[in-house]
């Protein structure tokens, strides 16, 4: 039996999450992932309208 090398190089996972890790965040958030993600993608943007916004009100006030 060959051993089989990592993919990427030889590059061990990175993102591989410890199971306490896992555990915990799984306490903590029961459904962290895509819920989050869509939430801070939708504040994200909610902020960068309203600094666009403020930019464009300001330049339209000179």
């Amino acid at each position: 039996m060959t051993r089989r090398e990592p993919p990427f190089g030889g590059v061990e996972n990175v993102f591989a999450c410890p199971m306490a890790i896992r555990n915990l965040l799984d306490a903590l958030f029961p459904l962290y992932g895509l819920p989050y993600a869509q939430a801070a993608a939708e504040l994200e943007m909610a902020a960068a309208a309203a600094t666009v916004l403020a930019r464009f009100f300001r330049r339209a006030e000179r």
